[in-house]
């Protein structure tokens, strides 16, 4: 990241500065066990940058967390983030994710099937993105997952962005017609790891 300090973007635009940027923040979290075998995190957050390309104001937050293990193959937990600011327009003012994993024993291996759900609000590429007719996506997407272990091997096949959800808003042109999108997410993916 550029500092100020004898960055190229300021020797290209013909001027050193000594100021530095900077980023104060405030954080105050939490993070244990509570009842049921639950691990829980969550942390509320203030941040005010300092000359920093990309952020205008103050942004405040939350984030939250929890885990949960049966002990038994089964686990469960999930994640959610809230900001408000006048953010970037890259950023999400939330975010969730969650997800699930089985274990079991079958034959020589030990197996994993694994089912995670992303959710993602309001989001551009860039600031100037958000210019565009129809600004910003939301983005929601399923992955799936099955791994078989044995010893120091692992095999796994994976499908991820199952229903193949797009986010993407189209680009401006000089005319009247849009000419292209900008895509957001990525498509539809699986495959084999080893």
């Amino acid at each position: 990241a550029a500092t100020g300090h004898d960055s190229l973007a300021r020797r290209e635009a013909g001027h050193q500065s000594d100021q530095v940027a900077s980023l104060r923040s405030m954080e105050l979290g939490y993070k244990g066990s509570m009842m049921l075998g639950i691990q829980a995190a969550i942390a509320i957050f203030h941040y005010r940058p300092d000359d920093i390309a990309g952020f205008t104001d103050d942004s405040n937050g939350m984030e939250l967390e929890l885990a949960w293990d049966s002990g038994e193959g089964l686990s469960m937990g999930g994640s959610w983030a809230w900001t408000d600011s006048d953010r970037p327009a890259t950023a999400s003012e939330h975010q969730v994710s969650v997800f699930a994993i089985a274990q079991w024993p079958w034959g020589w291996a030990g197996m994993q099937a694994r089912v995670e759900y992303h959710y993602r609000s309001e989001f551009c590429v860039t600031p100037q993105a958000c210019i565009a007719p129809g600004p910003a996506e939301t983005h929601s997407q399923w992955d799936l997952g099955l791994t078989a272990n044995y010893q120091q091997w692992t095999l796994t096949c994976y499908l991820d962005n199952l229903a193949d959800e797009r986010s993407g808003y189209p680009l401006p042109s000089n005319s009247n017609e849009i000419q292209d999108w900008q895509i957001l997410s990525a498509p539809r993916e699986y495959g084999i790891e080893l």
